[in-house]
């Protein structure tokens, strides 16, 4: 297993946002390199349908 990138919230992004933005890298890395990522982090509340 390997790890890699950070997603580092400025202030200005919402929670929907960052869990878009991680689905839409999931799609893409999945699609071009076959390789399915899987996110190391906990969504606390309520997760949106992206």
């Amino acid at each position: 297993m390997q790890h890699a990138n950070f997603i580092i919230n400025r202030g200005a992004a919402r929670a929907e946002e960052i869990e878009a933005l991680v689905a839409n890298v999931q799609q893409e890395v999945l699609s071009r390199f076959g390789i399915e990522l899987q996110p190391e982090m906990r969504v606390i509340g309520e997760v949106a349908d992206v």
